[in-house]
């Protein structure tokens, strides 16, 4: 009887102490749980979050680009060339010839060759024998422009109230200081003043005496009032209008500028007035190429 009480009282302790076991293993458990669970809800929440890793955003995210995550060019984003359309290219419709009567001189001539240059443009200029200007003889030709014989004396009374044999002269003597300094044989002639301003029976007979030279005369289309202008407020803007207002769709059209000295307007217009005729459709040449 005592051995089956102790025995129940034995079995009874171990109970008591098992009960006691028990709260502290369930902490220990709820503890490795939370640990577990904390990652868990930390990702998912991540994951359900209307945040969305940088790596994942759309290319156009303004909060991205301005730390140039992505390139410049996306195929979010619009080609440059349908947001800004390109010029439509101009059409070629005539040539303007460009001349320059009375040089050359070092203060204009030379700032208008290299605006040509610049502009990838050839003209005519029709010189006068000037002395110390050999080195602007030598560019106009080297360049590529025509140099047009344009009298020796250009003196009208020599020329045109005279004899006609004094104006032969007068001619063949600018014709051979040309050849003999510079080797280039000179085709094409301006009457000084152009022919217009000469009655008939002047104008006739020299023009007869130009034929037999082998030259061919040119007059002008448009004249660009740079002779006259100097005084004008805006010349230059005068000279460029007086230019591209005239030129009334003109397949060729010949235009009359000037280079010597004084005319430092010619040289301010010339930059407009090309850029003008570009955009009514001409090309420029040479008056030896004149059709």
């Amino acid at each position: 009887m005592q051995n089956k009480q102790r025995r129940v009282k034995a079995d009874t302790e171990d109970v008591v102490q098992h009960k006691r076991k028990l709260p502290k293993r369930g902490i220990g458990v709820a503890i490795i749980a939370a640990f577990l669970l904390v990652p868990a809800l930390f990702v998912l929440l991540y994951t359900f979050s209307d945040k969305t890793p940088a790596e994942e955003l759309p290319e156009s995210n303004t909060d991205t680009e301005q730390y140039n995550i992505y390139p410049q060019e996306n195929e979010y984003m619009i080609p440059l060339a349908e947001v800004i359309p390109a010029e439509p290219e101009i059409e070629i419709t005539g040539v303007a010839y460009l001349t320059f009567d009375d040089g050359p001189s070092h203060t204009v001539t030379a700032g208008i060759l290299d605006i040509l240059k610049e502009e990838e443009i050839k003209a005519t200029f029709f010189v006068l024998p000037r002395e110390g200007a050999n080195d602007l003889f030598r560019r106009i030709i080297d360049e590529g422009h025509e140099i047009g014989n344009h009298s020796y004396s250009h003196d009208y009374d020599a020329l045109f109230r005279g004899s006609v044999s004094a104006f032969r002269e007068d001619v063949v003597k600018a014709r051979d200081f040309i050849e003999n300094n510079f080797g280039y044989t000179t085709t094409s002639f301006r009457f000084p003043a152009g022919t217009m301003t000469w009655n008939r029976d002047i104008r006739n007979p020299r023009i007869e005496v130009i034929n037999n030279l082998g030259f061919r005369y040119f007059d002008w289309h448009i004249d660009s009032g740079d002779a006259h202008a100097l005084q004008l407020d805006k010349a230059a803007e005068t000279i460029t209008s007086n230019v591209l207002d005239e030129t009334r769709g003109r397949e060729n059209v010949i235009i009359l500028l000037h280079d010597y000295s004084s005319r430092t307007t010619t040289l301010e217009a010339l930059p407009m007035i090309i850029d003008g005729l570009r955009r009514q459709g001409y090309e420029f040449d040479i008056l030896k190429n004149y059709p």
